[in-house]
Parts: C-alpha cells; sequence; structure tokens
C-alpha cells in the first residue's frame, strides 16, 4: 500500500489473496492489478502482463523467510532446509539486494509477457 501511496495512488482493494497463482488468476479474470515478485512472471497467465516497476524506493524491500520447530521437523522438511541452505551458499548474491535487483535485469530475465 505504501507503494501505491509514494505515487499518489489510493487502490480500492476489493479481494485480497496469499497466494500468487490465487492473484494472477484474479489479475487475469480483470479483476484488478497487483503488486508480485518478479518470479511470478515465469509463469504463463493468460491476460496477464508483467510490467516491471523501475522506482521502486530503496527503502521498500520483500524478504521470505523461514520458520520451523526444530523437534517437529520431517525427514523430508530436514532435506528441504539443508538443501536451501546449500543453494543460498553457493549463491550468496541473493543476500544482497543491489546483487539480486542487477541478476534481475539481466537480459535473459525477460518479465514482460503480454
Amino acid at each position: 500500500m505504501n507503494l501505491f501511496k509514494n505515487v499518489g495512488v489510493v487502490p480500492r482493494v476489493e479481494q485480497e489473496a496469499s497466494q500468487t497463482n490465487t492473484t494472477l488468476s484474479l489479475v487475469g479474470a480483470g479483476l484488478g492489478c497487483s503488486l508480485v515478485m518478479a518470479t511470478a512472471a515465469l509463469q504463463s497467465v493468460r491476460n496477464v502482463r508483467f510490467l516491471r516497476i523501475e522506482d521502486i524506493p530503496a527503502q521498500a524491500r520483500w524478504e521470505m523467510s523461514m520458520a520451523w520447530h526444530p523437534k517437529h521437523l520431517t525427514r523430508e522438511a530436514e532435506q528441504f532446509l539443508q538443501a536451501a541452505d546449500r543453494y543460498v551458499l553457493a549463491n550468496p548474491a541473493l543476500l544482497d539486494p543491489e546483487a539480486y535487483r542487477g541478476w534481475l535485469l539481466q537480459p535473459h530475465r525477460a518479465i514482460s509477457k503480454a
């Protein structure tokens, strides 16, 4: 909401969705627009066009977190955590917002679809 406020827009929120797929389906059905992560554009969604926001204020950041109770991990959950840890260690730029932004802007990462 603050990103909209920064550009003088007050959106009229009719419906909220926490799942990206649901959000994109609502947009595709003509029920509005949404801000989504750039990786959402990797999906092929009918009637949805992705536009890059170029002037996001520096203080506007999205973060992803994982939380778990160590005594309640299944073997599969433990393997997933180990894989996630290995991936982040192998790709330290993911922890650097500027490096990540540069990665998103690389030509092979087109995020605009008609």
